[in-house]
């Protein structure tokens, strides 16, 4: 059960630093732009 939990808190983790990565570039590409 807590091999579960583990499994989906790294999932999320995983998919919230994509979200900041995408966030970040689409700056940087305003700022350079």
């Amino acid at each position: 059960m807590r091999d579960a939990a583990d499994a989906g808190s790294a999932y999320t983790w995983e998919r919230s630093f994509r979200l900041w990565d995408t966030y970040f570039a689409l700056i940087r590409v305003v700022t350079v732009a």
